[in-house]
């Protein structure tokens, strides 16, 4: 019996040798050296980003980014994307971030042999995103190099009210001049609307319900140019909830007697009548925008 009992303690120690040796194994050496380097975060449309780092030293199938609005992102307090194995000492990660977010912290991990090795800390901001809700209405058009206002260091674009104004608008001022509503690219349009306003301030036309027009306390609206709704009409399929049809611009066109509108949101050619010149006095739709 003394004997059965000593083999049993024999038995289990040979046992914890072999599992200590296994767990050893698997942990591997302390790597002499990890290094990692996060790299600029590629911003792309204003809500999808590039993370992307070199892991130096080891290899490691454990690692990713964590970045967040708080600086030195950690598992705590953070959003964390896991990479997985590096290729050529690399990785990289596309990911969907909120638009508008003044700072985000960013930066790289690896986690090796039970420890966590950080990267540098890089941060990075975001742009405006089509469709975005922003300061009483939707981004519906972001400038883009090449347009009248356009700045490399300052994003600034177009944001389109959540409702438009019925089927049965008129653009008014119908036997009248208005020599200050002629302007028709990007920018121009609070100033047409302007001018509409000062010499004809026709209740329920067009330019009326647009100036008149307030959201979330923003009061700055304004009916927008011709080249401002071609612009905004690039966007038709990201942008929903407003119904198709001819839309009036704020441009009036060589003859006074007619105004430009667009034929926004479904395909030109099923338009029974294309975008064009058209008399004031006929019944179209119009939607308020104004600048960011």
């Amino acid at each position: 019996m003394k004997f059965k009992n000593t083999t049993i303690r024999l038995f289990a120690l040979s046992i914890s040798v072999i599992l200590l040796s296994i767990s050893s194994c698997n942990k591997g050496p302390e790597p002499a050296t990890v290094e990692i380097t996060t790299l600029p975060a590629m911003v792309e449309g204003g809500n999808k980003a590039v993370f992307s780092a070199t892991i130096d030293g080891v290899t490691s199938s454990v690692n990713g980014f964590l970045y967040g609005t708080e600086a030195e992102p950690t598992l705590e307090n953070a959003i964390h994307i896991p990479a997985g194995s590096p290729v050529d000492g690399g990785i990289m990660s596309t990911v969907s971030v909120e638009p508008s977010i003044p700072t985000y912290y960013l930066r790289a991990y690896a986690y090796v042999n039970d420890e966590m090795y950080y990267g540098n800390e890089v941060s990075f901001t975001t742009g405006h995103a089509i469709g975005e809700s922003f300061e009483g209405g939707r981004v519906a058009y972001i400038l883009q190099d090449g347009d009248p206002g356009y700045d490399a260091n300052t994003e600034h674009g177009l944001i389109i009210a959540n409702e438009y104004f019925g089927t049965d608008i008129v653009w008014g001022c119908d036997s009248i001049d208005v020599s200050s509503a002629t302007g028709m690219e990007i920018g121009t349009g609070a100033a047409n609307t302007a001018g509409i306003i000062a010499t004809c301030a026709l209740e329920g036309s067009a330019a009326y319900l647009c100036d008149n027009y307030e959201s979330d306390g923003y009061t700055d609206w304004y009916l927008p140019s011709f080249r401002e709704l071609e612009a905004i009409d690039t966007n038709f399929d990201i942008l929903e909830d407003i119904e198709g049809g001819h839309y009036w611009s704020s441009t009036q066109s060589a003859d006074t007697l007619k105004a430009w509108a667009i034929y926004m949101w479904t395909n030109e050619g099923e338009a029974a009548f294309p975008s064009g010149e058209y008399k004031k006095d006929l019944e179209r739709r119009a939607i308020a925008v104004r600048s960011f």
